[in-house]
């Protein structure tokens, strides 16, 4: 799990909380990956590493 949520989202826990440190990234092949209801500190999120068009990996950080 901890290879899903640092290594490959980027994050990282800080005083802020969990801030994007590092560029998301994902194995070739791969379009997506979404982790859903991550609890931390008292709130969920669901997170989503994607690849655009592009080619370029992004992240998003949906507050529930």
């Amino acid at each position: 799990m901890q290879s899903f949520v640092y290594g490959l989202t980027g994050l990282r826990i800080n005083d802020q909380g969990l801030s994007q440190a590092y560029p998301p990234v994902l194995p070739a092949g791969w379009k997506s990956l979404t982790l859903k209801n991550l609890a931390f500190r008292g709130q969920r999120y669901d997170v989503v590493v994607s690849r655009d068009a592009g080619g370029k990996v992004r992240l998003a950080r949906n507050l529930h």
